[in-house]
């Protein structure tokens, strides 16, 4: 008797296993990381790979070269340039334009989110509704207010916060940056 409760204490145990293993990977593969862009850069350079050193040079080179790109400011569309875009600029007001299907999006490889407001921190990203977004490998948060007053870190609840915005059900994988260019 002791023996054949054992085997199936085993053989359920084993199933509960599993089953939090299968409802526990997804959680764990669509985990993201807001990570400070300068510090990001540095290290990626410094790792001596190849493939770190050229990721380093893109990222630099979307956000401060000029490129193609779209701006999306109070709901409107700009476009600069004239092949396809590589970088998408966006205020918090014009979020439900990513979720169009414009064809433009398509060679996107860097999406930068402006965060003007505190209310902003508020507002929620779905990855899985940007489905035009077929390149994008890098979505950076640039925040223009003290976002943490009296904390001693001045700006170190930054990445904590955008990380909270964003919602990635669609298991794609991008570098999440924030930069805090406080204007004074």
């Amino acid at each position: 008797m002791e023996k054949s409760l054992r085997s199936v204490f085993t053989k359920n145990s084993f199933k509960w296993v599993l089953i939090f293993f299968y409802l526990l990977v997804p959680i764990l593969i669509n985990a993201q990381q807001v990570e400070w862009l300068y510090p990001k850069l540095s290290s990626l350079e410094q790792s001596g790979d190849d493939n770190s050193v050229i990721t380093s040079g893109e990222i630099k080179s979307l956000y401060s070269d000029i490129h193609p790109m779209i701006n999306l400011n109070g709901g409107e569309i700009q476009r600069y340039g004239e092949t396809a875009p590589e970088l998408v600029d966006c205020d918090i007001q014009s979020l439900p334009l990513l979720y169009k299907s414009d064809k433009l999006y398509k060679k996107a490889v860097m999406l930068r989110i402006r965060i003007t407001q505190p209310a902003d921190f508020q507002q929620k990203i779905d990855l899985a509704r940007m489905n035009a977004f077929e390149g994008l490998k890098y979505i950076c948060f640039l925040v223009s207010f003290d976002s943490c007053p009296g904390d001693a870190g001045k700006n170190a609840c930054v990445p904590d916060k955008v990380n909270k915005m964003i919602q990635n059900s669609s298991g794609k994988s991008l570098l999440y940056l924030a930069v805090a260019e406080i204007p004074e």
